[in-house]
């Protein structure tokens, strides 16, 4: 029965290691390259898995297949894992690279830095997302006042502020 909770609590304390690293990488390397700390705190957070993995099937006689499917089980219960944290790091940092493409995409002639700039001005994109809060039933706007209303939106502003704080030590 000991074996069992350590082959749960395998893709857990990977995960955990995983973030830790990329907590200290990130520092570290001060938010630069960002993939590569993604890509080594995912491998050392394999490697603990693993650690945890074999000493869980030390505690268990079984069989070399019901081995390799346990092994696999918890391999892939921790990869699932490591791509939903990768998917919420990156998720900001690729949002914005990729509709700056798009605008370069569509002018084949290229376009200077100024007009690319030009079309992330900061009061044009709130402009654009206040639109979208009100279409969405996201906010009142009650005589050029906004206010606000329970939404899943909060709970995720909330994540994505506490990820950049303790990934990046700011806001």
């Amino acid at each position: 029965m000991t074996a069992n909770y350590w082959l749960l609590a395998a893709p857990l304390a990977g995960t955990a290691v995983n973030v830790m690293t990329q907590l200290i990488l990130a520092r570290v390397l001060s938010g630069e390259r960002l993939l590569l700390v993604i890509v080594i705190a995912f491998c050392v957070g394999l490697a603990g898995t693993g650690v945890i993995t074999g000493f869980a099937l030390t505690l268990i006689d079984t069989s070399v297949p019901d081995a390799l499917a346990l092994i696999a089980s918890v391999l892939i219960i921790y990869s699932a894992a490591g791509f939903a944290l990768f998917a919420i790091v990156n998720l900001g940092e690729t949002s914005l690279r990729i509709r700056m493409m798009r605008v370069l995409l569509d002018k084949p002639h290229g376009v200077r830095r100024g007009e690319l700039v030009a079309n992330y001005d900061d009061r044009a994109l709130i402009s654009v997302r206040l639109k979208r809060l009100r279409e969405k039933m996201q906010v009142r706007f009650l005589d050029g006042i906004y206010y606000s209303r329970p939404s899943f939106l909060f709970l995720t502003a909330a994540g994505v502020q506490l990820l950049k704080r303790v990934l990046y030590g700011r806001r």
